[in-house]
């Protein structure tokens, strides 16, 4: 059985605000644990761009497809050198963090900031949405760190 909620599209303004909360809140109340699909952009499966793309449109921001395509919106946050347990602490709920691990630094893969260090993302490698606490000293959370590129803000 599939449950859901309906909203009026006079409402959609009203139930999902262009607010960094908002937009946050969303992408941890409607995805965390949904599987990873490549190409998905719904609960029921997303990738990376897809969860970013999807929750951003929620809230009335139209975003390009692709993590690369994404990296190109808003303006760029300056982020002080990562470190081996992290320091992000210039960057915002609802930025969207952006990473590759590819030589030429081509983006490869992108998350949605949360507040406390953390970020919510799909990934093949956590078998869908997840949240991560980005001072962690878990294997995978330190290659994300190493493979940091930067971060935009769009709100």
């Amino acid at each position: 059985m599939l449950s859901g909620n309906t909203v009026l599209a006079a409402g959609i303004a009203q139930s999902f605000p262009l607010t960094s909360i908002a937009v946050a809140q969303s992408a941890i109340t409607y995805y965390t644990g949904a599987s990873y699909q490549w190409g998905g952009v719904t609960e029921w499966g997303c990738d990376c761009s897809g969860l970013v793309q999807s929750v951003f449109a929620l809230h009335g921001c139209r975003l390009p497809r692709d993590a690369h395509q994404q990296a190109l919106e808003g303006t760029a946050v300056h982020v002080d050198a990562i470190g081996a347990r992290g320091s992000f602490s210039s960057i915002a709920e609802a930025d969207l963090l952006f990473f590759s691990d590819r030589d030429d630094q081509r983006i490869t893969h992108v998350a949605i900031a949360l507040t406390g260090g953390r970020m919510v993302h799909s990934a093949l490698g956590r078998g869908g949405v997840a949240l991560e606490n980005l001072g962690s000293n878990e294997d995978y959370v330190q290659r994300l760190r190493t493979n940091f590129v930067a971060a935009r803000r769009l709100l």
